[in-house]
């Protein structure tokens, strides 16, 4: 099942084996890496991290689902989005995201999380969503208390 998801200037679409490249640009770069778990991947890293992604979107009972972000104009990899779905009995997912710095403090995190939420929501039918966020992303952290009213539960990473 391809999932696209169009916002302003960007896309949603899952994530394709070509995308590695662009991916690799953003997150090897320390000041992203840094809050994540993974630390820093080298290229052959981050083509494993895609090929994984690509066998998960092939399973038959699906629990991630990872989308790249794609700046409409350029059709580059700005970013990358994705919902997992942590317990199927309970409808419970999580989702997490990183973005090309160029693009932060531009509202595009607020717009990935917010499509994300959207579709565990409407698309996936879950009733409980997890978001992981670095403890600096004040805007995302305000913008889901205001916005989002079944959110269960916001874990900050530092």
């Amino acid at each position: 099942m391809v999932h696209n998801i169009i916002h302003n200037r960007f896309k949603l679409r899952e994530i394709e084996e070509n995308d590695w490249k662009d991916i690799h640009i953003y997150t090897s770069q320390s000041i992203v890496y840094r809050y994540q778990a993974w630390g820093h991947n080298s290229e052959t890293e981050t083509k494993e991290f895609v090929n994984q992604v690509l066998q998960d979107a092939s399973k038959v009972l699906r629990s991630r689902f990872s989308f790249a972000l794609v700046e409409l104009e350029y059709e580059r990899v700005v970013g990358a989005g994705a919902i997992m779905i942590r317990d199927f009995t309970n409808r419970e997912g999580e989702i997490g995201y990183n973005i090309n710095p160029d693009y932060w403090g531009k509202g595009v995190a607020t717009g990935v999380a917010g499509l994300l939420i959207t579709f565990g929501f409407e698309e996936l039918n879950l009733h409980r969503i997890i978001m992981m966020s670095a403890n600096t992303d004040v805007r995302i952290c305000t913008y889901m208390k205001q916005k989002v009213h079944r959110m269960w539960l916001h874990r900050l990473v530092k």
